[in-house]
């Protein structure tokens, strides 16, 4: 005879004290599935993998229930090694020149804000709204245009700074020895 586990579940009939006669076949037949029941399991399955392993997305079928159990295992390790840490210390470095470290993507019609930065009460100190706008105790951060002619037009925002360079300078002399007044090089866009 062969076991019906794991193909489907065996049905037994139940045996009744000197009512019923006990035959081999009905002890083999409880062997069988016994047998069939340890070998999907597989041995020794209260013992882990260790956590060792590279975790296999291809295989559909395993030989034992033990075997499925341990890449399990090694899934949960792969997404808590890459998990960011909710207490803090996690670092994200990307794996190539051309992947970002971490994307925030608005959901549809998002007025709550992308990011904050809270101090220790939860007061939002830092943040960056939906929009895109960073704001910084309580006050917008506005561009800086680097450019040899001012920029035209009326797509800047209110606060747009131009400086009249071509390229970006570290720090403005604005009342030194040098010649360069502050609204010679700084111009305000917008209002």
């Amino acid at each position: 005879m062969t076991a019906s586990y794991p193909t489907t579940v065996k049905s037994f009939t139940t045996k009744v004290d000197f009512t019923d006669t006990v035959l081999a076949a009905h002890v083999n037949s409880l062997q069988e599935e016994v047998v069939a029941l340890q070998t999907e399991l597989g041995t020794d399955i209260t013992v882990g993998s260790g956590w060792v392993g590279v975790v296999d997305f291809s295989t559909t079928n395993w030989d034992t229930l033990k075997d499925r159990i341990a890449n399990i295992e090694y899934g949960l390790k792969d997404v808590y090694d890459e998990y960011i840490s909710d207490v803090g210390g996690s670092t994200i470095i990307p794996s190539g020149t051309g992947v970002k470290g971490l994307v925030i993507r608005a959901t549809s019609g998002q007025t709550a804000n992308l990011l904050e930065i809270q101090n220790s009460s939860s007061t939002v100190v830092t943040k960056l709204d939906s929009s895109g706008y960073i704001y910084t105790r309580g006050e917008q951060l506005v561009p800086v245009i680097y450019s040899s002619s001012q920029p035209t037009g009326s797509n800047f925002a209110a606060g747009t700074i131009w400086v009249d360079s071509s390229v970006d300078v570290a720090e403005v002399d604005v009342g030194g020895s040098g010649t360069t007044s502050l609204s010679d090089t700084f111009m305000l866009m917008g209002g």
